[in-house]
């Protein structure tokens, strides 16, 4: 969904992304779950899943926000990754929009688990 390349250093990084689901059958959601990564890993900086409702005649969304440090000392990527599962039975029509993914350089950062 969307990558950004860094320098080496450490960073808060913000994500988020407004998904929106355009399914037609109006008894099956999508379930959508979302990550930020380090790219190239399977190491996941935050992560969370919502349920979309799908209408015959509305589209359905939800605004998404994840939020991650990241200590990238030779340097790398961060990237939000987002997937849309039908519930049986249902179709999936989950686009994303205005997605927005930034990092800001800290001299010294301290998380809490």
């Amino acid at each position: 969904m969307a990558s950004l390349k860094l320098p080496p250093g450490r960073y808060l990084i913000h994500g988020k992304v407004n998904v929106v689901n355009f399914g037609s059958s109006a008894t099956a959601g999508t379930f959508v779950p979302c990550s930020l990564r380090v790219g190239g890993t399977s190491t996941n900086l935050d992560q969370t899943w919502i349920e979309l409702a799908s209408s015959s005649e509305d589209a359905t969304s939800a605004s998404i926000g994840l939020q991650g440090a990241a200590d990238l000392p030779a340097g790398g990527s961060v990237v939000m990754l987002c997937a849309s599962l039908p519930r049986p039975g249902g179709p999936t029509n989950v686009q994303a929009r205005y997605r927005q993914l930034d990092a800001i350089g800290v001299d010294s950062l301290t998380t809490s688990p």
